[in-house]
C-alpha cells in the first residue's frame, strides 16, 4: 500500500477580498487585524521579515529606507489563524484577509518549507532557538476549479526551528 504524502484536513475557513489605493491605510488594516503576527514584506530592492504586535511593526532587519508605499511588491502579515496577503497591480492594491477561525468548511494540506540564505539566519537571530533549519509553514487549500480538485489558496502559517 501507497502511504500517502499529506494528509488532508479540514477547518472553517472564510476569505473577505480587498480592493484598495492607499498603502498606508491597507497597511495600518494589516497590522491592526493581525495581533501578535509575523510577516514579510517585498519591495523593488528587497525582502524584509518583520513582526507585528499591539498594531505595531518591529523590523527584523534594518528598516528600509525607501517610500515603502511606492516601491511596495507586496505582503503577508499573518499569525497561526489568519493572514492579511495584498499585492500591487496596474489597478492598485489588491488582496485577501483569511481567517481560519470562522466560516465554512474547507480541506487543505499543510506543507513545509525550508528557508536558506540570509532571510532564515535573520529568523534564527530573532528567535529563542538559534540552531536548525528554519520551515516555512504553509496551509494549502483544496478546492474545485472547472470541476477537478485543485489547490485554490495557500497562506503562511508560521515560521518553525527544527
Amino acid at each position: 500500500m501507497i502511504k500517502p504524502i499529506y494528509e488532508i484536513h479540514n477547518v472553517s475557513s472564510k476569505v473577505k477580498p480587498i480592493i484598495g489605493e492607499d498603502f498606508n491605510e491597507l497597511w495600518f488594516m494589516a497590522n491592526n487585524t493581525i495581533q501578535n503576527g509575523l510577516g514579510v514584506l517585498w519591495l523593488h530592492n528587497g525582502v524584509y521579515p518583520l513582526e507585528v504586535s499591539q498594531s505595531k511593526t518591529r523590523w527584523l532587519r534594518k528598516e528600509p529606507n525607501i517610500d515603502i508605499a511606492k516601491s511596495f511588491v507586496k505582503v503577508r502579515v499573518f499569525n497561526y489563524d489568519q493572514e492579511v496577503h495584498l499585492w500591487n497591480t496596474a489597478k492598485g492594491i489588491q488582496g485577501r484577509i483569511r481567517s481560519d477561525k470562522e466560516g465554512t468548511g474547507q480541506e487543505y494540506i499543510v506543507s513545509q518549507q525550508v528557508l536558506r540564505g540570509d532571510f532564515a539566519t535573520i529568523w534564527q537571530k530573532n528567535s529563542k532557538h538559534s540552531e536548525g533549519a528554519i520551515f516555512l509553514i504553509t496551509r494549502q487549500y483544496i478546492g474545485l476549479v472547472n470541476g477537478q480538485t485543485a489547490l485554490t489558496d495557500f497562506r503562511f502559517i508560521e515560521f518553525k526551528i527544527g
